[in-house]
């Protein structure tokens, strides 16, 4: 007897191990690895054939973008704004990128 699944979250038909891999572009081992160490969630009804919904493949596909280069800047200037706000005191490089605060002149007297 086959069995049918549906997915409570769509109508679609869940994907088998080699139907996701090849959605994934990978290899059905790859894909294996990644659910023996639970890196891609996954389902296994009856404890042997592994089942995939497309909408966890998708999340475990765009799970860590990389930043656009002018989101880094927005970033770093959202940083430096918030940073002159709390006037922070410069920092400066010292042997082997250890970052330590510059002592004002009053502080060494």
């Amino acid at each position: 007897m086959k069995e049918t699944l549906t997915n409570p979250n769509n109508n679609e038909k869940p994907m088998t191990l080699e139907e996701a891999a090849k959605y994934l572009n990978c290899s059905p081992s790859t894909l294996y690895k990644l659910t023996s160490t639970r890196k891609i969630l996954h389902y296994k009804p009856n404890g042997k054939k592994i089942y995939f919904d497309q909408a966890d493949l998708d999340a475990y596909i765009f799970q860590n973008p990389i930043k656009t280069v002018d989101e880094l800047d927005e970033e770093v200037n959202d940083i430096m704004f918030a940073n002159q706000k709390k006037k922070v005191a410069p920092m400066r490089k010292v042997a082997k990128k250890k970052i330590v605060p510059i002592k004002n002149k009053k502080e060494n007297n």
